[in-house]
């Protein structure tokens, strides 16, 4: 059985079987969110967390009333075209032509927009970029031009200010309240969620005031919608190609979350000027037992059993099961390394899964005691005992840079 739930992202109507409904679910475009009963028992609305909040609910209710009046007044597409959660569209097949046919048409006039002679020192409609001057040294952000940290200063697009900005037409805009401008395109690998990316970034006001960077040693390093972010953070990057610049509109409502520099932000809209450097795969798993209990989420405490395998080798370097009891640790609070964390949300009490780890969600190129060499891959088989809560929103779980 299936039934219509509205992606908090944009209002569009998905649907979804009974057995997704405590799973991650995904709209037409990618991006994921969770089916969450209504607090008046009349079906559910789309939440970007497993738990949703009354806040969540009433803006997804007001973002389907808006909806449904654009469809009656004929602005937006029929309401009979409904993506399936399973990825299979339903409705009219020659609409998604036509759609197909108009992205088509302008992805050419960007590309030729782009690349045309008189066109030096522009981005993406009309605003100023830095595509075509040489970045310098730091953080990659350095050189250029308004996108970029230049003797200190941060430049601010023209017309980006406090009611202004918001609803100017060179930003592209999301029904969360986000506004990003492409400052200078990518070509390398799509950032999506699951994936682990490395991004430089730049924080300012609305003035132009500094309010943090990343450290030019490095970038900082993620797993995309693993909520260890700012919200904001996470839907801005989403997307983006390695090499890409965008300049993010924050308003405070999508600044909840942990934030990744050394300072504590404003209760204000912010810019992130944001660089996407690398994108690199995430945990992967398989589930060999299926379990029956309480599911765990993030600020759960749960308690698992393991046996531990460096890379493909078949011997375990070390096992719970023979020490004859199982190991306890907090879902985001940094107890235990990141892929262990991700890798036991979304389990449920009695489930077994292997799991594999990359190095930089593991112990990287440092290695740990002796026993496991630096940049090995892990391997575990983990049997989720227990679960206790409550558990926590986002907002409380750690940030981990990455190995």
């Amino acid at each position: 059985m299936a039934m219509i739930v509205h992606s908090p992202h944009d209002g569009q109507a998905v649907k979804v079987r009974d057995q997704d409904l405590e799973r991650a679910i995904r709209d037409s475009e990618g991006r994921i969110f969770y089916a969450v009963k209504r607090s008046d028992g009349q079906g559910y609305y789309g939440s970007f967390t497993r738990k949703g909040s009354d806040k969540d609910e009433q803006r997804c209710l007001d973002m389907i009333d808006k909806t449904q009046r654009a469809h009656d007044s004929g602005a937006e597409r029929s309401a009979q075209q409904i993506h399936d959660a399973t990825g299979k569209p339903s409705g009219p097949g020659i609409m998604r032509w036509v759609w197909l046919l108009v992205l088509a048409a302008v992805i050419a006039m960007v590309t030729w927009y782009l690349v045309r002679p008189d066109n030096q020192g522009e981005g993406v409609g009309g605003v100023p970029g830095d595509q075509h001057v040489p970045a310098g040294p730091g953080s990659g952000l350095d050189g250029g031009d308004v996108s970029s940290l230049l003797d200190g200063g941060v430049g601010v697009v023209e017309g980006f200010g406090v009611g202004v900005g918001v609803a100017d037409r060179n930003y592209i805009g999301t029904a969360s309240g986000l506004r990003y401008a492409i400052l200078r395109p990518g070509t390398g690998e799509a950032a999506v969620a699951g994936r682990y990316v490395q991004v430089n970034f730049v924080v300012s006001t609305l003035s132009g005031e500094l309010i943090d960077r990343s450290d030019p040693g490095g970038p900082v390093g993620y797993v995309l919608w693993s909520g260890r972010v700012l919200r904001g953070l996470d839907e801005g990057v989403a997307g983006m190609r390695v090499g890409e610049k965008r300049r993010l509109f924050l308003p405070p409502e999508l600044l909840y979350g942990r934030y990744p520099g050394s300072v504590t932000l404003p209760d204000t809209a912010l810019l992130f000027d944001i660089e996407l450097v690398g994108v690199l795969p995430g945990i992967r798993f398989t589930t060999d037992t299926l379990g029956h209990g309480s599911i765990a989420r993030p600020g759960d405490t749960v308690q698992v059993h393991y046996r531990a395998f460096i890379g493909r080798t078949t011997t375990a370097y070390d096992s719970s099961y023979d020490r004859g009891e199982p190991i306890e640790f907090r879902i985001g609070a940094g107890e235990v390394i990141q892929g262990w964390e991700l890798g036991v949300i979304g389990m449920s009490e009695g489930e077994t899964r292997t799991i594999e780890i990359p190095p930089y969600l593991g112990y990287g190129e440092r290695g740990a005691a002796g026993v496991i060499p630096p940049g090995a891959e892990l391997r575990y088989i983990i049997e989720l005992v227990k679960v206790t809560g409550p558990a926590s929103r986002y907002a409380d779980v750690g940030f981990d840079q990455g190995g």
